[in-house]
């Protein structure tokens, strides 16, 4: 059957489809499988996949990536346990152009 009342609300990307009801992250929100799984997997995953292996590889190719001055001794590693899920943490690094 098909459902004639569309919710649009859920194509919308707002923060809310990613926390909890305390407002913390959620570590793997409910129904969040950008590729899916199992029969009906994206004929795209591959592509996509590839396609950021081409635009890291143009980056580094292009761009040299450091640390910033002042912040050579500092772990980017640090702080990234299960805590805090899989949130980017700002970093200050120096892009340079290559040529």
């Amino acid at each position: 059957m098909f459902n004639k009342v569309v919710n649009y609300r859920f194509f919308i990307l707002t923060s809310e489809h990613f926390l909890d009801d305390s407002g913390e992250v959620r570590l793997h929100p409910e129904g969040f499988l950008p590729f899916s799984t199992g029969r009906r997997v994206c004929l795209g995953e591959s592509v996509a996949k590839a396609e950021l292996c081409l635009l890291f590889a143009w980056l580094f190719q292009h761009y040299r990536f450091s640390k910033a001055p002042g912040f050579e001794n500092t772990n980017y590693a640090e702080g990234l346990g299960l805590a805090t899920g899989n949130m980017p943490q700002d970093y200050p690094v120096v892009v340079e152009k290559r040529f």
